[in-house]
């Protein structure tokens, strides 16, 4: 990104695959739970 994050620069490497799961904690906690998915099967639940 180039946008600083606390004062630091991040970024992800070209040409690489990478894994991200966006949770949006508010609605979390308005839908019950507490915390992000730990597992699959807490994922498929939530």
């Amino acid at each position: 990104t180039q946008d600083p994050v606390n004062g630091q620069r991040l970024g992800a490497p070209a040409q690489r695959s990478a894994r991200f799961l966006f949770y949006n904690q508010t609605w979390a906690r308005e839908l019950g739970f507490s915390a992000p998915p730990a597992t699959a099967d807490e994922f498929r639940q939530q």
